[in-house]
């Protein structure tokens, strides 16, 4: 990492945690001082560190509009990447596998709108770099970097203070994943500063979701026009539109079967269904998602694996006194990217229904359930109840 910063003093607490990661790093550092350099970091950037030392001394620090402001903030439209409207709209559908792992801890990143945006208690964390040597800035919540740093190193519980100690703390936790994006888009990245805010700076933000486990933190970036093309490369080759707007739950049911409609109507509790199937050969069924739309599929105990594309709704009443009616066996929870990705011969693991039961759907109604047994070679549902299993 390039950095023009003069050492400051700092506190036994500092030391430890830039001893810590002193100790970790060698071998990054090393692959740092080997690997080609896009020249010497622009001056405006450089400076960041200087001008935003006297706020970085404790977690109270803040972004004072009164005063001066890195060249970079204030510099003139026609250097940034200014998204139009239109990319806003874009950018809200993409839907792409955007995830990485640092720590044991794995973060998946959503695309998002900029309203909404929920700083952590102490404000944003703010951090600036170079993307071959054109300035660009990213922000998430306070407490979500310094969560990727403990979870890197449980004795490190937050960023330096001084704003290049912790662009290079940042460069260490993240360097697998600043190589990643490096090899892919060929270009060199290098972190300058990291300081927490207040309120960001008024730039052209393009916003994203960070998610891990039940964790959550806005995020986002504002880069120059060199990222501005890869941006939006990105958004035309990753545009999904209305994909996100389906749940992420998808039901595993064996079916469809086509059934007589007054047997339908005469199905209760006592009442045993013959599914036409025969469990020791492939039992065939569908995943199916939020909208009707399905994966055909063969069906095995904890797993279905896909046969054929995704394929449009059927309608539940195809006519001549037939009704297409389902069993749900299961469930399976699939991020909006992953789904993308299904295709013949992959194989996806089921939730279950918890004790062989299985529920008896006319399109997405759960009319009752019961349990899976077989008779004579067939597998069958003996209704117990109605509606869905509670």
């Amino acid at each position: 990492m390039t950095s023009e910063h003069t050492a400051q003093p700092r506190g036994g607490r500092i030391d430890g945690l830039l001893d810590q990661l002193s100790k970790k790093s060698a071998q990054y550092m090393e692959r740092q001082a080997t690997r080609p350099k896009s020249g010497p970091v622009p001056t405006p950037v450089a400076t960041h560190a200087t001008i935003y030392g006297q706020y970085a001394a404790d977690a109270g620090n803040h972004y004072d509009r009164a005063s001066p402001v890195p060249a970079f903030d204030s510099a003139p439209a026609a250097t940034r990447f200014t998204p139009s409207a239109q990319f806003q709209t874009d950018w809200l559908d993409v839907v792409a596998p955007m995830a990485f792992e640092t720590g044991g801890r794995r973060c998946e990143v959503e695309t998002a709108s900029g309203n909404g945006r929920r700083p952590g208690a102490n404000g944003w964390t703010l951090v600036q770099g170079t993307l071959n040597g054109e300035p660009f800035t990213v922000f998430a919540g306070s407490g979500f970097f310094e969560t990727l740093l403990m979870g890197w190193d449980g004795e490190l519980r937050s960023l330096p203070a001084h704003p290049a100690d912790a662009a290079l703390a940042l460069e260490v936790v993240l360097e697998k994943v600043i190589r990643a994006i490096e090899i892919r888009c060929s270009q060199t990245i290098d972190l300058v500063s990291a300081v927490t805010v207040a309120t960001l700076p008024d730039l052209p933000w393009l916003s994203v979701v960070i998610r891990s486990g039940k964790d959550a933190a806005s995020g986002g970036i504002s880069a120059g026009p060199n990222a501005g093309r890869i941006l939006e490369a990105f958004t035309a080759q990753n545009l999904h539109p209305g994909e996100r707007s389906f749940d992420k739950t998808l039901l595993v049911k064996i079916g469809p079967i086509a059934m007589a409609t007054e047997h339908v109507h005469r199905s209760r509790p006592g009442i045993t269904i013959d599914c036409g199937a025969d469990p020791s050969a492939e039992v065939l069924g569908i995943l199916e998602r939020s909208d009707g739309s399905f994966w055909p599929v063969s069906v095995e105990d904890e797993a279905v694996r896909v046969s054929g594309p995704l394929q449009k709704p059927l309608s539940a009443n195809p006519g001549k006194g037939t009704t297409l009616v389902s069993l749900c066996i299961g469930s399976v929870s699939m991020p909006h990217f992953q789904r993308l990705l299904l295709g013949p011969d992959v194989r996806v693991p089921v939730k279950r229904i918890p004790g062989n039961i299985a529920e008896f759907h006319v399109g997405r109604k759960a009319l009752m359930h019961g349990g899976l047994d077989v008779i004579d070679g067939s597998l069958v549902l003996n209704i117990s109840g109605n509606g869905a299993v509670q």
